[in-house]
C-alpha cells in the first residue's frame, strides 16, 4: 500500500514537507516541499493513505503514576497535570495511554487540531492518521531514535514520549535528560547530541521515508473523540462535493429552483433550457444534461448519494435557507459543505469579511436551526470559520 506523508507546520505560510512512498516496491515515488497550506491541493491526487505529522513542539508530553484503573481516575488525569500545562484543560485535546503503572499523556490545543484538519479538508485530503512527528519514528528499547528534519531534531525516547526541537538547541535540551549516563541513540542524518549519547548511524534516503516505513507501527493517533475519522457511509456527501463546493450551495439551490419551474410551466422557454444546461455543466463538470426535461431525474440520482428522501428534503431546506441568508447579509463565501444524513447535520466552512459578519450569520441562522461554531481564524481577505447546523426539536 502507498503512503503519503505530510508534515504540517503551525502557520499556514510555513513550508510543508511531503513524501509519497510505495510499501510494495520500498521506494520513494515522489517528494518535495510546498510553500504553504493553500497549496496542499497539489497532493490530493496522490494515491495512498495519508499520514499527517504535526510539530511535536506544539504538543504536551507527560505522565502520571496510575493509582487505579477506574474511569474516574482517567478522567482526572488531565487536571493532575494542570500546573504543567500552558493552556486551560478545556482548551486541549487529550490522549491517555496507560502502561506499566503510569499513564502517558499527550495533549494538543483544539484550535491547532481544527486548523490542521481545516487545511486538509479545504484541500480535499482525508487523513489516515495524525501524530506528533517524533512518534512517527521507529523505536526499540533501550535505544532512542533521532532524526534531522527541516532544521529540527526529532527524538523519540519511549513508546509515547519524545520531543521536537530546533536542531541548534538540541544538545542543550537533551543534556539534562541523559545527565552522566550513557544513552544509545539510533540516528538518521547528522544530529548533534550530548557526548554521553552513543550514536549508531542508520540509513535513510530521505528523512520522511523513515516515518513512511514505520507507518504500520504507530503508537497512537490524535484523531480520536470529536476528531475520529468518519466511516465511508458518512463521507459520501463529502466525496460528492468536489472542488466546486466553493459555489456549490448557491448553485444547487438555483438549479433545483429552475428545474421545479420547468415542471410547473406548460411550455418550456429556450432561454431557460440553455441556462439550466450551463448551470448543470458548471456543477457537474464533464457530465452532459440530456435535456432540460431530464434534469429532475438526473438530480434525483445525485441526491440518492446523499441518503434517504427525508434527508434530501432536510438538506434542500437547509440549502434554501442558506441561500436566502447569504443574500441578506452579503459578502459571504462558502468554502466547503458536508451533510451527515444520519444526524441531520450540515457543516459549513465559510469565509466572511470580519468576525462581526460571522456572528451576524450565526444569529440569522439561529432563528430556525441549532447552530454551533467550530474554529475561527483570520485569513487573507477576512475570517474563516465553521458553522454546524441542526434542525431544532
Amino acid at each position: 500500500m502507498n503512503t503519503v506523508v505530510i508534515r504540517l507546520p503551525v502557520q499556514d505560510d510555513q513550508p510543508i514537507s511531503w513524501l509519497h512512498w510505495s510499501a510494495t516496491e520500498q521506494v520513494v515515488l515522489a517528494s518535495g516541499t510546498l510553500p504553504g497550506a493553500e497549496t496542499l491541493t497539489q497532493l490530493n491526487s496522490l494515491e495512498g493513505r495519508v499520514l499527517v505529522l504535526v510539530p511535536g513542539s506544539s504538543c504536551f508530553n507527560g505522565e502520571v503514576k496510575q493509582a487505579n484503573k477506574s474511569r474516574q481516575f482517567m478522567k482526572a488525569v488531565p487536571f493532575m497535570l494542570e500546573e504543567e500545562l500552558a493552556d486551560d484543560v478545556d482548551s486541549l485535546h487529550f490522549l491517555l495511554k496507560p502502561q506499566n503503572g503510569v499513564v502517558s499523556v499527550l495533549a494538543v490545543r483544539h484550535q491547532l487540531l481544527q486548523q490542521w484538519l481545516g487545511w486538509l479538508d479545504e484541500a480535499g485530503i482525508e487523513p489516515w492518521k495524525l501524530v506528533p512527528d517524533y512518534l512517527a519514528l521507529p523505536w526499540q528499547a533501550p535505544s532512542w531514535t533521532a532524526l534531522a528534519l527541516d532544521g529540527d531534531l526529532l527524538l523519540r525516547t519511549g513508546p509515547y514520549s519524545g520531543l521536537s526541537v530546533d536542531a541548534k538547541l538540541a544538545e542543550w535540551v537533551v543534556a539534562p535528560m541523559v545527565a552522566d549516563e550513557v544513552q544509545p541513540v539510533e540516528a538518521y542524518g547528522e544530529v548533534a547530541l550530548p557526548l554521553t549519547c552513543t550514536l549508531t548511524q542508520m540509513q535513510a534516503d530521505l528523512p520522511l521515508s523513515v516515518a513512511a516505513k514505520a507507518a504500520d507501527n504507530l503508537p497512537l493517533d490524535l484523531l480520536t473523540g470529536p476528531y475520529q475519522r468518519k466511516s465511508k457511509s458518512k463521507t459520501l456527501t463529502r466525496q460528492w462535493w468536489p472542488v466546486a463546493a466553493s459555489i456549490g450551495a448557491l448553485l444547487v439551490v438555483a438549479l433545483v429552483a429552475k428545474a421545479v419551474a420547468i415542471y410547473r410551466l406548460d411550455a418550456q422557454a429556450d432561454t431557460v433550457e440553455k441556462q439550466i444546461s450551463q448551470d448543470y455543466g458548471r456543477l457537474f463538470p464533464g457530465e452532459r444534461l440530456v435535456s432540460a426535461g431530464a434534469v429532475r431525474a438526473q438530480l434525483r440520482g445525485k441526491l440518492k448519494n446523499l441518503g434517504t428522501a427525508s434527508n434530501n428534503a432536510s438538506l434542500l431546506a437547509m440549502l434554501n435557507d442558506l441561500s436566502v441568508t447569504f443574500a441578506k447579509i452579503g459578502n459571504i463565501k462558502p468554502d466547503n459543505l458536508r451533510f451527515d444524513g444520519s444526524r441531520g447535520e450540515l457543516r459549513l466552512l465559510t469565509t466572511v469579511p470580519d468576525f462581526s459578519t460571522f456572528e451576524r450569520l450565526k444569529q440569522a441562522l439561529s432563528d430556525r436551526y441549532q447552530v454551533d461554531t467550530g474554529g475561527q481564524s483570520s485569513v487573507d481577505g477576512g475570517v474563516s470559520g465553521t458553522l454546524i447546523l441542526r434542525s431544532k426539536g
